[in-house]
């Protein structure tokens, strides 16, 4: 079975199916965790949404169809590029007990193709359609027409919260304010565009997950990142800062995925299979296989593509390396 692994930060493995779109979670212990715990359903749901309308920018952040967004207070935060590529987050409810949840992003622009299309494939139907000012109301109705059951984000141009669709006098009454929002700030990532300058407050907070965070959020150039592991450097070298040391292991291991971050942005090939063959610990390979799945949304070209590749089989065999010496 053909499967896209990829590990949560709280060290919980997700196990994506590409076939059916389906994913197996197990906790740090390999216990399944389950999709639905009274029926021991066994699959979880990758939940697909699509960007319909002008002014949308979608990037997958793991590969060209696939993305792993992180579940914060009950919510998927997922990040986007809107009218002249600002950046905004759109934040859906999740019942699922999960840090990291993975989600396929598509764009479209044509409305009627799109419908026939997905009433003759019924497994690409989408969960959610988010849709701006340049789709009219009637194709919002025509898409609830022929898309009953699929739930309808229409984007606010002045508010940062935008509550989903309701196109009937059926659905009047209905509270959607908590399911769904697009909000331009909620956490302290969106309130720049500037990721050095971030990167500086996480460090000084040593909030460093969210160093991890940027790189995904942002198309960070090599010399965004050189500054940022100037920054980690300088850190390091305080030897008698308690938090620091207490800190040690991450900051050293957040170093080495800015460095791979840099190698790959270079395509420094020996560099970069030094790294991969040398490094020791499981986490730092997953972060690695986060970079390069960054990366190769950067350069979707065929013979970057096939390189890419190589580099994530060298990762498996390294990661079955490990295990076999645990």
């Amino acid at each position: 079975m053909n499967f896209f692994e990829e590990k949560s930060p709280s060290g919980i493995i997700l196990k994506v199916v590409p076939e059916e779109w389906e994913f197996l979670a197990f906790n740090s212990e390999g216990k399944t965790i389950y999709a639905n715990e009274n029926t021991a359903q066994l699959m979880h749901k990758v939940l697909l949404i699509i960007f319909m309308g002008n002014n949308f920018t979608i990037r997958n952040n793991f590969n060209l169809e696939l993305s792993f967004f992180k579940i914060v207070n009950n919510e998927i935060v997922i990040p986007f590029l809107y009218n002249n590529n600002t950046r905004r987050y759109l934040f859906i409810k999740t019942n699922e007990t999960l840090d990291l949840l993975p989600v396929r992003l598509l764009s479209s622009d044509d409305i009627l193709s799109y419908i026939r299309y997905n009433k003759a494939k019924s497994t690409l139907l989408p969960d959610y359609i988010v849709v701006n000012g340049t789709i009219t109301r009637d194709e919002v109705i025509s898409i609830k027409q022929n898309l009953s059951d699929i739930n309808i984000i229409l984007i606010d141009e002045e508010s940062n919260v935008t509550n989903s669709e309701s196109d009937s006098n059926s659905n009047q009454g209905e509270d959607n304010s908590n399911k769904i929002s697009v909000k331009k700030n909620k956490n302290i990532n969106m309130i720049s565009n500037n990721p050095v300058f971030l990167a500086k407050i996480h460090l000084r907070e040593m909030n460093l997950s969210m160093i991890n965070q940027l790189i995904l959020d942002f198309d960070i150039s090599v010399h965004e990142a050189n500054y940022i592991l100037s920054f980690i450097d300088s850190m390091l070298k305080r030897k008698d800062d308690a938090e620091i040391n207490n800190n040690l292991n991450k900051l050293t291991t957040l170093k080495n995925t800015i460095k791979f971050y840099i190698h790959m942005l270079q395509k420094e090939e020996n560099e970069i299979t030094t790294m991969i063959k040398t490094v020791i610990d499981n986490n730092e390979l997953s972060s690695y296989s986060t970079i390069i799945a960054k990366v190769k949304g950067l350069y979707p070209d065929t013979d970057n593509q096939l390189v890419f590749t190589e580099y994530e089989n060298l990762i498996y065999e390294k990661k079955s390396e490990i295990q076999k010496e645990d």
